[in-house]
């Protein structure tokens, strides 16, 4: 009779064969189901975390258990298979960097779109690139993004092909001949704000001949898309008569109509057709507030205007330094001409104290967005 020590050798066989067998059974369980290069990692007797890959090469990771019958039977309790970010799974690389940034998980999320961009995912690319635009997730990075958005129209991303066009057109110098062919790419690819972006270059010559027929018809195209700022431009310019017959009273109601919709730049474009008086009748009231609305929804240029109206007394009590207060506003979003505004009125004491350094900087951003007057302004500035 063998003794309790050798009892327990012979056992101890028996269990490495239990455990190896679970695993077998596991592996031919993942087999059967067409699942290759499996790697099993045991969790608990008879329990496995799993990865490996379909035939198609679609890499998968998972649970699986397996519980012993009597004698030889055995049968799976769970098993199951996600899909992960690779190069073969580009989407899901996008899928997982969209979940991380609605989570607010900027780096995780630059992290995923990194791998689905790297891996031929346009729209990763473009999601990335304006990460970059906002500083999430790490640093602002003018270079990268546009790196980004370059890629991602490369790789046929209709949104990303309008980003481009729209960083092209920004850089120092423009570069609007690029920036014209990726608005045309865009809107061929068809992403109707691109259409938008490709008549706005028709309509003011930019990268191309100027073609006012050609940039209507884009407007009015993207417009009926359901792309609000179109119907704002294709109301613009059927006051204007531009590109196509004059009708004021057709482009007013689309500018109305866009305005209720909170486009801030309709709101400032049928304010200045009021104030000129295109766009009958000339009330200053009605101007003053279709001013403010614009302003309230951050249209930079509207900010200006309204300031303009409270410096003229126009629709409202004269005020010059409230006027000021919406001249720093305007400028802070990016009109030059308030800037400009601001400057002088920094230089003239005008509703605020005189202070020459601070009218330097206001002529030098106003120059830097374009308006020459601003550039002699600070040249004849002592």
């Amino acid at each position: 009779m063998p003794s309790a020590r050798s009892l327990f050798l012979l056992a101890l066989p028996l269990a490495v064969a239990s455990c190896t067998n679970y695993e077998r059974l596991a592996n031919d369980e993942l087999t059967g189901e067409g699942f290759v290069n499996v790697e099993l990692k045991a969790t608990g007797k008879g329990s496995f975390d799993f990865t490996g890959s379909k035939a198609d090469g679609v890499p998968c990771h998972g649970t699986i258990a397996i519980t012993k019958g009597i004698g030889s039977s055995s049968k799976v309790e769970s098993h199951q298979c996600e899909r992960t970010c690779s190069a073969k799974t580009p989407d899901v690389c996008l899928d997982q960097g969209e979940a991380h940034e609605k989570a607010a998980e900027f780096d995780k999320a630059r992290e995923s779109y990194g791998q689905g961009c790297d891996n031929g995912s346009g729209p990763s690319c473009d999601n990335l690139a304006m990460l970059y635009v906002q500083g999430q997730g790490g640093p602002r990075d003018e270079t990268k993004q546009a790196a980004f958005f370059a890629r991602a129209c490369e790789l046929g991303d209709a949104v990303g092909c309008k980003n481009t066009g729209i960083t092209l057109s920004k850089a120092a110098p423009p570069r609007l001949e690029l920036a014209f062919a990726s608005f045309k790419k865009s809107c061929d690819l068809g992403a109707n704000d691109g259409c938008y972006e490709l008549a706005r270059s028709y309509m003011d010559g930019h990268g191309v001949a100027a073609d006012p027929v050609a940039g209507f018809a884009g407007f009015d195209k993207a417009c009926k898309a359901g792309v609000q700022h179109a119907c704002s431009a294709l109301g613009l310019y059927l006051v204007l008569g531009k590109g196509a017959p004059l009708d004021v009273p057709r482009g007013a109601k689309l500018l109305g109509d866009a305005c209720a919709k909170d486009d801030g730049e309709a709101c400032k474009n049928l304010g200045i057709l009021v104030r000129e008086g295109k766009v009958p009748p000339k009330d200053p009231k009605r101007f003053f507030a279709l001013f403010d609305k614009a302003c309230t929804l951050k249209d930079a240029a509207g900010c200006n205007e309204l300031g303009l109206a409270f410096e003229r007394a126009q629709g409202t009590a004269r005020d010059q330094k409230r006027a000021n207060e919406l001249y720093q506003q305007s400028c802070d979003l990016g009109a030059a001409m308030a800037c400009m505004n601001l400057g002088l009125d920094l230089r003239d004491g005008l509703g605020i104290a005189r202070d020459a350094k601070r009218a330097a900087e206001m002529f030098d951003t106003a120059c830097a967005g374009g308006q020459i007057r601003a550039c002699d302004l600070r040249k004849k500035l002592h």
